[in-house]
This record gives C-alpha cells, sequence and structure tokens, in this order.
C-alpha cells in the first residue's frame, strides 16, 4: 500500500479576478471589521470563488482541501484546529456545487451578524431533483427518519451528516470543530439565503441506513486506529513525550486499545461470577412484570416483604426477556454477560466524562482508575441494579455536559441522549430523578454564564421541557407501578427507599450493628477504605485545588462543578436522611463514576501545574504504581474482587472481620462447582429420591439454583450459621459474610469443625464446605426436645469432644444443669458458650433467669437486656426484661419493654399478666383488668392470672365478677392436681 500524500491542506494565494456584477458586494464586505472576518475551509476547491473570497476578505484565512477522493490526509484538521480558535467564525463550504458568485456573497454578506458570535456555518448539498406528487410526502418522512439516524450514529460532526459531504464531515472531525457552536444551512433549490437551526436537507433520500451505519464505523476506525497510527509513523506525537500534551492522537488510539481489550475481557470473566444473594428475587420480580404487560396481571404491583414494586425493571425485564427467547442453558449466565456490559458501558461513559471536560488525559486516567477498582469491576458482573443504575447515572451526566458545551444550541442528537439518561436512570431507580436535578440545575447555571446575546430563553426552555418530560415518562415505561400513577407512586417510591425499612446485622468498625443504627459515616469511611488510594488521593486533590481551577478556568467551570456536586451530594443527603444503608456503599455506587472523573481531574490539575519534564514523569509514575497494587489484586483473587480494601486498614486481610466481605456469596458458585466434582459425583449413587444427600447453607437462593439439575438426589435446606446443629445434615456451604460472627472470623473459630474446602481471598476464608463428620450436638438437642436430659447430656459430651469450640454443646450441657437447678455449673457452660460465640442469646436468657432466681436483679437485667439487643423482635425476651426490672421494683422500666413485646404476635399470657402487675403499680386499674383478662383469654390455664384479677375485682367491690373467676380457677386446680 502507497503512503498517502500530505499535502492536504495548504494556505491558497490565489490570482486576479473580474469581479464584474459582483464589484459592490464585493467592496461592502472588504470594509468589514476585523473581529468580523471568518475563517473559510473550501472543500473541492474553486480557482474563481477562492480568489472573490480572498479578495472579499483579505485579512482572513483561506484553507483549501484536496479532494478525498485524491488521497485527502488525515491528519489535516489538526493544522487547522492550531490555527483558530473557538471565537473565530468558520465558514464551511463546497464551492464544487455553485457557479454564481453572486449569490454566494449575497449570502455571505447577510450572514455577518453570526460571524460576530462565533458560530460555524455549514453549506449542505443541494437536492437537485425535488420532490413532486404524491412521493413529496413519503420522500419527507424518509428525509427525517434518515437525518435523525444518522445525527445518532455521527456524533463527532453534527453540523454536516448528509453522505455526500464526506469531506465536510472529515473537516469537522478531525479539526474537532464540534467543539464551536454550530448553524446550519438548507438549500432545496439554488442558494438559501437565511440560517435555519436543527435542520438538515440530504441530496440522496433513498441511501440505504447501512451507508450510514458503515460510515459510522469507518469513521470511529479513522478516528480512534488510523489517524492516531499515521500521526504516531509520521512521528508527528513521539510517544516518548506524553507529558507535553493533553489532547495527543496517540491517546485516542490509547483509548480505543484499552475498550478492545476490556470489553471481551470483562464478557468473558463474567461466567466466573457466581450469583449474587438477592438476584434470584429481582429475576423474579422481572418475571412478573412481564406477565404484567403480557397478560394483565398485576401481581407485581405490590410486594410489602421485599418492595421491591417500587424499583423499576427495565434492566431485569430486558434480561429476562432476552433469557425466554434464547433459552440459554445457564440463564444468569447471560445475565452476567448483559450486566458485564453495562459495567463496560459505566466505564466508558466515565472516561468521555473526563475527557469532554479535561481532554484526552484526564479521560484515560479515569478509564484506567475505573478499570482497576476491584469493587467497581467485581460489581459489574452480578450487580443488577446498582451498576446498570451507576452506567445509566453517568450516560445521563455526560450527555448534560454535551448539552452545556453546545449552548446555546445544542444538538439533536444531544438533546436525545441526555432524554435517553433521565429514562433509563429512572427506570433502574426512582432515585434516577437525580438526573433530570443534575440537568436542570447545571443547564441553568451554564446559560446564565452565557452571553446575554445568546441567551434563547424560549427556545431552551421548551427544549428542556421536552427533554424532561419525555426522559421522565420514558422511565417509567418498564416500571409498572410507577405507570399506576405517574406523580403520586414514585414519590412514593423516592420516599420508601430513602427510608427503606431494612433491618439486618451488618459489619463496621469490628462490631456487628443493626443497619437501621449505622453511624453518620458508614457511607464515606466505606468509599475511602475500599477504593484504591491512587483515586481517593486525585479526588481529594480535586476538592483542595477546586478554587484555584475555578479562578484559572483549567477546565470549564459549570461541568466541573456537575461532576463534583454528583459525586458529593447523594452521599451528604443520605447522611442527612439517615438513611439506612448496608452491604458497605454498593447503594452509592452510582457516585462512584463521577468521583472518578474528579480524580482524573485533580491528577491532570497537579500535571498542569508542574513544568517540569522530570517531575511530570514522575507523577506518571506514581499514578502507574497506584494503579498496578489493585490490578496485581483483582488478577491474584479472581473472581472476588468486590472484597477489596485498601492499604488504610490492612488491606482484605486487615479488614477481614472488622468489616463485610463476601455478603453477597459471590463464592458460593465455585464451592459448589468443587462440592459436585470432588464429593457429590464420585458417591451419587448413594443417593436417591427416597434418600437424599442433606445439604444445609445460609445461602439458600444461589445454592439452589446451581444444583438445579440434581433436585432429585440433593435436598437443600436452609438454616442459620448457629442453628446448623438443630438438624439434620451432611454437607454444609456457610459465607463468612452471612451470619458468622465477626470475632470467630478474627479468632480463627471458622471455619467450623470438618471443613473440607474454602474459597479465600488474602489468604482469609470467604466461604467453606463443611462435613458433617459428628452429629452428637443435633442427636443432643432432640433428646432434649423429647425431654430425654441424661441421653442429651451424654450426646453433647461427646459433641465436645469432637469439636471443643461447638458453642450448641457448651449451651445444651449447661441448660442440662439449669434443670438439674445446679446453677453454679450451668452458669459456667452458658458463659463458656457466650466467649466462643459472643451473641449466643439464648444463653445470655438464661444466665439472666438464674440471676433472677438468685434475686441477683441488676446482672439478672443486664444479661436479659444483651439477650433483648441481639434479637430485638423477641416477645418472650421483652417480657423477662419486664419481669426484672418488676422484680426489682423499678415498675416504670417495665412498660416500655412490655409495649415493645405487644408487636410481636403472638403475645405471650406472661406478657399481658405483668403488663396488668405493671398497671396495677400506676393504680390504673380499668387497664389492669384488661390485661389479666387478655392474659386468661390467651392462656385459660394461667393461675397468676386469675389470682390477680379476683383480687383486682374485689378490691374494687365486683364480687360478682369476682366469684366467678374464682369457680373457673378451682375447677383448674382440681384438674390440675
Amino acid at each position: 500500500m502507497s503512503k498517502p500524500k500530505k499535502n492536504n491542506l495548504t494556505t491558497q494565494n490565489t490570482s486576479s479576478y473580474n469581479l464584474n456584477k459582483t464589484e459592490t458586494l464585493v467592496q461592502n464586505l472588504s470594509t468589514s471589521k476585523e473581529e468580523s472576518i471568518p475563517t473559510f475551509l473550501l472543500l473541492n476547491p474553486n480557482a474563481e470563488i477562492t480568489d472573490v473570497l480572498r479578495k472579499s476578505y483579505p485579512k482572513s484565512k483561506i484553507f483549501v482541501n484536496i479532494p478525498l477522493e485524491n488521497c485527502i490526509h488525515i491528519h489535516s484538521g489538526k493544522e487547522i484546529s492550531q490555527e483558530i480558535n473557538e471565537d473565530t467564525p468558520i465558514i464551511i463550504w463546497d464551492t464544487k456545487q455553485y457557479n454564481n458568485i453572486t449569490d454566494i456573497l449575497k449570502w455571505l454578506n447577510q450572514q455577518k451578524k453570526y460571524f460576530q458570535q462565533g458560530k460555524i456555518i455549514c453549506g449542505v448539498l443541494q437536492n437537485n431533483n425535488p420532490d413532486k406528487g404524491a412521493r413529496k410526502w413519503l420522500n419527507s418522512v424518509k428525509k427525517a427518519i434518515y437525518s435523525i439516524l444518522s445525527a445518532y450514529l455521527c456524533p463527532q460532526h453534527p453540523a454536516i451528516i448528509a453522505i455526500p459531504t464526506k469531506d465536510a464531515k472529515y473537516i469537522m472531525h478531525h479539526s474537532q470543530l464540534n467543539l464551536h457552536s454550530i448553524l446550519y444551512t438548507t438549500r432545496q433549490v439554488g442558494l438559501t439565503h437565511h440560517i435555519e437551526p436543527i435542520k438538515v436537507t440530504l441530496d440522496r433520500i433513498n441511501t440505504p441506513i447501512l451507508s450510514t451505519l458503515k460510515y459510522f464505523f469507518v469513521n470511529k476506525l479513522h478516528w480512534y486506529i488510523l489517524s492516531p497510527l499515521q500521526d504516531i509513523l509520521d512521528q508527528k506525537t513521539p510517544l516518548h513525550e506524553p507529558y507535553r500534551s493533553n489532547n495527543r492522537a496517540w491517546m485516542r488510539f490509547l483509548f480505543a486499545l484499552l475498550c478492545f481489550i476490556l470489553l471481551p475481557l470483562m464478557l468473558y470473566l463474567s461466567k466466573d461470577f457466581g450469583q449474587s444473594g438477592d438476584e434470584w428475587m429481582h429475576y423474579a420480580q422481572a418475571e412478573k412484570v412481564l406477565k404484567y404487560y403480557k397478560e394483565g396481571d398485576k401481581a407485581c404491583l405490590n410486594d410489602p416483604k421485599l418492595l421491591l414494586h417500587y424499583y423499576g425493571q427495565s434492566f431485569d425485564v430486558i434480561t429476562v426477556w432476552l433469557i425466554k427467547q434464547l433459552n440459554p442453558k445457564d440463564p444468569y449466565a447471560l445475565r452476567h454477560f448483559l450486566n458485564a456490559l453495562m459495567g463496560f458501558i459505566a466505564i466508558v461513559f466515565t472516561a468521555l466524562s473526563a475527557k469532554a471536560i479535561g481532554g484526552w488525559r484526564a479521560g484515560l486516567l479515569a478509564f484506567l482508575f475505573i478499570s482497576v477498582t476491584p469493587r467497581f469491576f467485581g460489581h459489574s458482573m452480578n450487580n443488577p441494579k446498582d451498576i446498570p443504575f451507576a452506567a445509566a447515572t453517568i450516560f445521563g451526566i455526560f450527555y448534560t455536559i454535551r448539552f452545556i458545551q453546545q449552548l446555546p444550541r445544542p444538538t439533536i442528537h444531544t438533546c436525545f441522549f441526555a432524554t435517553l439518561g433521565i429514562a433509563w436512570a429512572i427506570s433502574i431507580r426512582v432515585g434516577g430523578v437525580l438526573n433530570i436535578a443534575y440537568f436542570l440545575a447545571f443547564v441553568a447555571l451554564a446559560v446564565y454564564f452565557l452571553d446575554k446575546t445568546q441567551r434563547k430563553w424560549t427556545s431552551l426552555f421548551s427544549t428542556v421541557a421536552v427533554i424532561v418530560l419525555l426522559g421522565y415518562l420514558g422511565g417509567l415505561i418498564l416500571w409498572p407501578y410507577g405507570l399506576q400513577n405517574p406523580i403520586k407512586n414514585p414519590l412514593t417510591a423516592l420516599k420508601a427507599m430513602s427510608e427503606y425499612p431494612a433491618n439486618i446485622k451488618i459489619v463496621f468498625e469490628g462490631e456487628h450493628i443493626w443497619s437501621t443504627k449505622i453511624p453518620w459515616h458508614y457511607g464515606i469511611k466505606y468509599i475511602f477504605i475500599s477504593n484504591p488510594l491512587v483515586v481517593l488521593v486525585g479526588f481529594l486533590v480535586m476538592i483542595i485545588l477546586s478554587v484555584q481551577m475555578y479562578k484559572r478556568e483549567i477546565f470549564p467551570q459549570v461541568p466541573v462543578l456537575l461532576v463534583l456536586f454528583a459525586s458529593v451530594f447523594p452521599i451528604l443527603y443520605t447522611i442527612y436522611k439517615n438513611s439506612t444503608l448496608y452491604n458497605e456503599w454498593r447503594h452509592l455506587l452510582f457516585v462512584y463514576p463521577t468521583l472518578v472523573v474528579c480524580s482524573a481531574l485533580g491528577w491532570s490539575t497537579i500535571l498542569h501545574f508542574i513544568s517540569q519534564k522530570t517531575i511530570q514523569i514522575v507523577v506518571y509514575i506514581l499514578v502507574a504504581l497506584g494503579c498496578l497494587e489493585p490490578t496485581v489484586w483483582m488478577i491474584q483473587n479472581h473472581p472476588n474482587q468486590y472484597v477489596y480494601f485498601n492499604q488504610l486498614v490492612g488491606g482484605t486481610a486487615g479488614a477481614y472481620g472488622n468489616y463485610e466481605t463476601d455478603y453477597y456469596m459471590n463464592s458460593v458458585k465455585h464451592i459448589v462447582e468443587w462440592f459436585l466434582k470432588h464429593e457429590f459425583e464420585p458417591n451419587q449413587h448413594k443417593y436417591s429420591k427416597d434418600k437424599p444427600l442433606n445439604l444445609v447453607t445460609t445461602s439458600v437462593g444461589p445454592v439452589n439454583y446451581y444444583l438445579r439439575n440434581y433436585k432429585d438426589k440433593i435436598k437443600v435446606t436452609y438454616t442459620r450459621y448457629y442453628e446448623r446443629q438443630w438438624k439434620d445434615w451432611d454437607y454444609g456451604i456457610f459465607p463468612v459474610s452471612i451470619q458468622v460472627h465477626n470475632s470467630q472470623a478474627k479468632r480463627g473459630l471458622y471455619p467450623p469443625k470438618g471443613t473440607i474446602y474454602t474459597i479465600k481471598a488474602s489468604g482469609k476464608v470467604m466461604c467453606a464446605l463443611v462435613k458433617n463428620n459428628d452429629k452428637n450436638s443435633y442427636l443432643g438437642r432432640e433428646q432434649f426436645r423429647r425431654n430425654q436430659i441424661d441421653s442429651a447430656f451424654q450426646s453433647f459430651k461427646r459433641a465436645l469432644a469432637y469439636d471443643p469450640n461447638d458453642e450448641n454443646a457448651y449451651n445444651g450441657i449447661g441448660r442440662y444443669y439449669y434443670s438439674k437447678k445446679e446453677f453454679d455449673s450451668a452458669m459456667w457452660y452458658f458463659r463458656k458458650s457466650t466467649v466462643i460465640y459472643p451473641e449466643y442469646a439464648d444463653s445470655y436468657n438464661l444466665m439472666g433467669n438464674i440471676y433472677m432466681q438468685q434475686k441477683n436483679y441488676d446482672s439478672a437485667i443486664v444479661n436479659i437486656k444483651r439477650a433483648v439487643d441481639l434479637i430485638p423482635n423477641s416477645g418472650n425476651l421483652l417480657t423477662g426484661l419486664a419481669t426484672a426490672y418488676i422484680q426489682k421494683g423499678e415498675y416504670s422500666s417495665a412498660f416500655e419493654p412490655l409495649n415493645e413485646a405487644l408487636k410481636y404476635p403472638p403475645v405471650s399470657a406472661e406478657t399481658y399478666f405483668y403488663l396488668g402487675i405493671y398497671y396495677m403499680y400506676q393504680r390504673n386499674y380499668q387497664s389492669a383488668a384488661d390485661a389479666f383478662t387478655n392474659a386468661i383469654n390467651t392462656n385459660p390455664k394461667y393461675v397468676p392470672a386469675y389470682i390477680e384479677l379476683i383480687n383486682l375485682l374485689e378490691k374494687t367491690g365486683n364480687k360478682a365478677a369476682a366469684q366467678q373467676y374464682k369457680q373457673n380457677l378451682e375447677k383448674i386446680q382440681v384438674t390440675q392436681q
């Protein structure tokens, strides 16, 4: 292949030309003020026209373009972009289409007002065969459709999109002239003498759409691959001097190369990731949504337990629909494939957002930072809510930035995708209305900073209104609950999500706490301890230097404020609303892309302030090392990248037991695969439908899915981790972050005895496969239940001989001594069980009961209250605490736990009885009588309630009722004797 010619764009020297009838027009144009003089980019040069323009604008710059078919050089646009700036009026003209110079000069004279405003005026080829008759309407529709599709597919050069004007597209693209404000000229027959914004006329309305698609990909190939490669070959951009530029062509090439590497890598690796803990719930809800659209089934409109009807379902519905169409062998593998695609989109638009603000250097840094963030990478594979929402959010922010940069006349392409960004975010989570807030607030701010002559309030208001309205309504299309009432229901969902009622145990700073009682800094701390330090440092630099960045206008001010606000505001809002968070900061993942953009801008600012070559190279090395550490960790710990912690807490090993790790149960997949290969399949002949293998797990949803082909031979049962010995089982699968106490993880008491295989990250166990080689602990509980106390005692002793750390066996032996009223021995075993498992509520409660019998009420209250803190929804424990307060004589302290116990049915007779005792102390005799009556109605044989009620009735003079209850009590006592 021959090397292309290099003489592509040159300044043209023209010969004299006889103006004839155009002399007057030339004189008028030549008297224009210097600041009104445009730059001309002439396509298919015509010597006569070039000569006229030269005489009309003596001080102008005229660039002449050799036609593309004559081997136009790819790099020519760079020469133009170095000669002009955003205040330069530019006219791109296809001179080959005109011979009437007078018309051209008339038109130029009429458009001088636009030269003052720094507009790009682009000529579009004429339609030489205007439509007539019946074809006119049909061809007009074809034109409109083709124009819209062309604009969406060719965003790099929105001004000229007609296929024949490929030279003009080329110039626009490679000069980056799309950064300027753009006006369009249209021409049906002859030359149009006015400018019509946002209108494109094509001369070949029957050109196939495939031609546009072909051009789209060819254009990208040239822009991202061929053009940079040619630059490198021509040595126009030395690779060893990256520190000197922010927008070198090789940066585009590197961006494309990274995309080509990362996309197939993510899609391929997605198969290794397990089903996340609640993914099956969203899958089931999506199936209900499909039924809603197909059959009108309204089951998806109300989910009182999980509240999934408050979520949009676009990603889930699309994936489930595809699964039903394609019927893959592994449906969740396809879901994860599409999930990885969402993660990749989030990464790409994070980079493009940084590039739009800070140039290609910032874009590349952002791409690297988010790609090597282990948690974001891991979530990208199997998080069907937070990752698609993050992708939608940054997508909307990117097009908000584009909209701002194109003011006062944003392109149709940008308007469409800004609308899509709003709709996409709302269709996943109602919090997507943030995209509307960002769009409205920062577009308004950008308009405020515009020159007064450019503020087109009416057109801008209508454009913004249409974008917001269509985006909002579009977001409801795949959200049935939102569609029912487009105003009320989204507001209800927004309130419910900001006050989400989930109350689960989580590990934070070495303590087990309830998700409704997290400290205010929960989300902030997780962000700072679980992301690469290189990202966090850049973000902090961005904040510290933000004032200097603003004053010196290093980057466009409004877009910078947008990404900074989008990174900080949601976090502060969750603190203000005291929102429920759990599972580290995954609910805030949507802020991470903008946080990465800020980090990239922070590092770019450092490089901007540093002029010395050596120091810049040192900064690049530091950034590279900062990216290397998490990259190596991701490779070593695949596919459990999302359990990453940085050096602030000693890495994942240092965070183990102090913070949550595998809460999504990703490691379960590989545990099951190992179990099938090494344990079940070699022995499957032993099991049948009548005698299945019993497997218990705290992760029943994912395990059931992985074993879906073995239902006839494997019975999967859910168990809480500390109740595993209450069931008869052969194997158990127990992820560390599901109910395992953090102290056991830190002290090496997890995994339990019998573990035969583990999945690890940073050397710490994430999930354990346990073989139940000793069932004495289970047998002891069964014997206790059958009142075979002595046999139970022997079984528990054998259990301890097998596993000295069996907290259930210690509790069982303590119960044995408790039943024998040997309280000192019972107390020793109960305490031992709580040393092994610090949250053994039953042992704390029984110790409290022992102290009650010893009349040590202070110690009783301490222990029973500890049990209540561990199981706050237990009516029996709350009643026991109230009993201790009453026995101590603190009647007023008893009311709160008793009142709380009434919330958890079935309410026991004891609860009503002690509530009656409390009211007796308060001398509220009617309430006391009602409480005693409720106790008797709950348990007709509850003697203490009869005695107290009889005494109360006699005391208040109701002797007839008292006599009736006496007779009933006598019958009960006779029966009991």
